[in-house]
């Protein structure tokens, strides 16, 4: 999986329906927010090691959203599920 994102928040380009993805988070990080659509928006606190591992979705060819920040210091990245191999 090819990484992407930079300052504040790093993750994969795509992630297995059904597994999980493993998120870096800058150092002044608290909170990740994962946004999988209407109604999905839920909270991950981030450990001191600053690695949120998130369970995905069993949706292929869905794509949701990773954020952390507010306001101006806002970063976001988008991940897309892919079927995961027989």
């Amino acid at each position: 999986m090819s990484p992407q994102g930079g300052e504040g928040v790093k993750g994969p380009l795509t992630a297995p329906a059904g597994g999980t993805v493993d998120i870096e988070v800058g150092p002044n990080e608290t909170s990740v927010w994962v946004n999988l659509g209407p109604g999905g928006l839920s909270e991950h606190k981030v450990p001191p090691d600053k690695k949120v591992t998130i369970p995905v979705p069993s949706t292929p060819g869905e794509v949701f959203a990773v954020t952390v920040g507010k306001g101006l210091t806002k970063r976001s990245i988008l991940i897309t599920i892919v079927a995961s191999s027989p």
